[in-house]
């Protein structure tokens, strides 16, 4: 379970990037994506989510 959690930590980060691209710019939305992206994209790293996806524990 713990390594599946590590693994769909980057569905965060996904949801941010396609999101962004579907509704209208605007310089808040922009703010609000890059933050959810950073977030996300920092919760894989802490959590070493990489080497899941590499087949590593």
């Amino acid at each position: 379970m713990w390594n599946e959690y590590r693994r769909f930590a980057f569905a965060g980060f996904v949801m941010a990037v396609v999101a962004s691209m579907i509704v209208k710019q605007t310089p808040r939305g922009d703010e609000m994506f890059m933050a959810m992206a950073n977030r996300h994209g920092v919760h894989a790293a802490d959590l070493d989510s990489l080497a899941v996806l590499r087949g590593g524990a």
